[in-house]
């Protein structure tokens, strides 16, 4: 094989790697897009930020749920997976145990198993900021269910859920719906919503009860 020769597949590989880097580039470029400025992932609260589209079949729409552990969260728990198995979704739950961290880690999990949204019933109000901020990279909309995070950075969730649903053990937040000032959902409506883009309110009432009934 003469220099020229040499010289010629030479420069087609060099060719192939640098469309293939090219390539890369663009496939990685959506994703940044994804992350929307100055507000969180989900958070539409305006019909003009809404992007047209059918939207995501509630069949194929699997929802992250990290469970709490306090005191009659348990309860909680179960109810947040009952009404969104009602709602034709598909409720991947995992529970933190208590353990330090595990809450976040729990979200991490998540992010590998191709959730569309997570909820979360936070144990406590703080060390949220890393696990919430890679939910945010990765373009998934985060929910806290009748939970809030210090400091307060909106952009790191969606929505907040107060749960309305009478009888729910240790839930300060589970009044009657006709107590609850502004819109109230079915929890499938509500993150149909958050992650079909239609424009919700940050603070969302949420019933717990049975939606086809």
């Amino acid at each position: 094989m003469d220099g020229r020769m040499m010289r010629h597949g030479a420069g087609r590989r060099f060719g192939r790697s640098v469309a293939a880097v090219l390539l890369t580039a663009g496939m990685i470029m959506p994703l940044a897009g994804c992350v929307p400025q100055g507000r969180a992932v989900g958070d539409t609260q305006d019909s003009a930020d809404a992007v047209a589209h059918d939207g995501v079949d509630r069949h194929d729409l699997y929802v992250g749920v990290v469970g709490g552990s306090k005191p009659g969260d348990d309860d909680v728990n179960r109810r947040l997976v009952e009404a969104m198995d009602q709602g034709d979704l598909n409720p991947v739950f995992l529970a933190s145990n208590g353990d330090a961290g595990g809450q976040q880690k729990a979200v991490a999990d998540l992010l590998e198993r191709n959730v569309k949204v997570i909820v979360i019933v936070a144990d406590r109000a703080t060390g949220w900021e890393e696990a919430l901020g890679e939910a945010r990279q990765a373009g998934i909309p985060v929910v806290l269910a009748d939970s809030t995070i210090t400091p307060d950075d909106q952009t790191l969730y969606a929505a907040r859920f107060h749960l309305l649903t009478d009888g729910l053990a240790g839930n300060a937040s589970g009044n009657a719906a006709d107590k609850a000032e502004g819109e109230t959902y079915y929890i499938a409506d509500a993150l149909a919503n958050i992650v079909d883009d239609v424009p919700h309110g940050k603070v969302m009432n949420v019933r717990l009860v049975p939606q086809w009934s």
